[in-house]
């Protein structure tokens, strides 16, 4: 009987970077953008697919919901030749970070609370994510109410600031599109409080919505007289108790 002898010979383990990038890539696709950035930093290889400007792209949507008009969220997010996702990232999270010492210079010492408010502001709208973040934190903190407050109170001043800046542009500038829409969403601004839902863009959202229910409705709207279209749309909205208004108050129509 012949036996066979296993070699003693180690067979060297399966490197990661040994992998297609398309195989890396997808698997990066699962990290988030700390763990992203730690793999960058272990081989070369690794660190070119962890740059790749699609996985950044998608981290910068997926984990920042507010965004500053200076951002031009929107035609970045329409421009394939953009690649500097990463940096976008990494400039969010800077404003992050100090948004957050802001709020705790505020909580820790009474001066100079003001030019940390303007500090925040100069921020842009984008660190809105942020201060929502503190005030949902603010009970596990070591001073809660004052945590909520300075948060809340900065939140404030950050949406109203939004609303001035938007109705300048609007009065100012002639390439506004929606005008009146755009001027009646900036009034909700000022009573947001610390609600996530409620700015310019979720009004525009929630216009769409209406807009589209009731033409689902009546297909035929646009052929009915001013006068008749405003009744039945005023008629749609109360069946669906769409009237802004809390229950109880008196509406005409």
């Amino acid at each position: 009987m012949q036996l066979h002898r296993t070699s003693s010979i180690a067979r060297p383990l399966p490197q990661l970077d040994a992998l297609p990038d398309e195989v890396l890539e997808s698997i990066f696709s699962f990290l988030d953008a700390k763990s992203l950035a730690a793999v960058s930093q272990t081989a070369k290889k690794l660190s070119l697919v962890a740059g790749e400007r699609l996985l950044w792209r998608e981290l910068c949507l997926n984990d920042f919901r507010f965004w500053s008009s200076n951002d031009e969220i929107n035609s970045k997010k329409a421009d394939t030749a953009f690649r500097e996702w990463k940096g976008l990232y990494a400039t969010r999270q800077t404003s992050n970070i100090g948004t957050r010492q802001s709020i705790q210079q505020m909580v820790d010492l009474p001066l100079g609370r003001l030019r940390q408010t303007q500090k925040v502001l100069e921020y842009g709208y984008g660190v809105k994510e942020e201060l929502l973040r503190l005030v949902r934190e603010a009970p596990s903190t070591e001073y809660p109410l004052a945590q909520r407050y300075m948060a809340q109170m900065v939140l404030g001043c950050l949406d109203r600031s939004i609303a001035l800046e938007t109705w300048t542009k609007i009065r100012y500038r002639s390439d506004i599109q929606h005008p009146t829409e755009l001027a009646l969403a900036c009034m909700d601004m000022f009573v947001l409080g610390h609600s996530e839902v409620g700015d310019i863009d979720d009004t525009f959202r929630r216009l769409d919505e209406y807009v589209q229910a009731i033409r689902d409705v009546y297909p035929d709207l646009d052929e009915q007289t001013p006068r008749t279209k405003a009744i039945t749309i005023a008629e749609f909205l109360r069946s669906k108790k769409w009237l802004g208004i809390e229950e109880g108050d008196d509406y005409y129509a």
